[in-house]
């Protein structure tokens, strides 16, 4: 078990910020055989997430090093994130929970100062699908729609270093 490496966190944050909006509430009044609209105009202010924010982050790392070789696998999840803040809390944007892999291998040469590297960053090209809250009705329960779907890119890298 000497060569074996493991690292893990977790990161569980809470954050709000009080966000000014403004309503346009309608006064609608019946007079005679019509209907008379007054719009008033309120600041509110509502509380939410800080918008790019996520309350969960979790990495995790297993790793062996072994004489000239070095070699890690490491998995990052990223809870979800608000990335709009709607006039009412349904009509809120975010995106679903964030997953990540991505792997790193080193190798020494035998010339003294080099080594091979090959990295692989996001290498199971997880999906980034975000969502929309809206209701159907005006009391009616809070639904989510799936709005787009985003891939980052993969990236695979192989390099060779040389250090004094």
């Amino acid at each position: 078990f000497n060569s074996l490496v493991l690292s893990a966190n977790y990161t569980r944050a809470w954050s709000d910020m009080d966000y000014q909006q403004v309503r346009n509430i309608d006064s609608s009044w019946q007079e005679g055989r019509f209907t008379r609209h007054k719009y008033l105009t309120r600041d509110t202010v509502r509380n939410a997430r800080l918008l790019y924010q996520s309350n969960d982050v979790v990495n995790v790392a297993l790793g062996v090093d072994y004489k000239g070789f070095s070699g890690r696998i490491s998995f990052n999840m990223q809870g979800n994130i608000i990335t709009s803040v709607g006039s009412r809390p349904e009509e809120d944007q975010y995106t679903g929970n964030i997953y990540r892999w991505d792997v790193t291998l080193q190798q020494e040469l035998p010339i003294p100062g080099f080594k091979i590297i090959a990295d692989g960053v996001n290498i199971f090209h997880n999906p980034i699908k975000t969502y929309q809250k809206f209701r159907r009705t005006i009391d009616g329960p809070i639904l989510e729609n799936l709005e787009s779907t985003a891939y980052s890119p993969r990236i695979f890298n192989l390099s060779l270093r040389y250090s004094l």
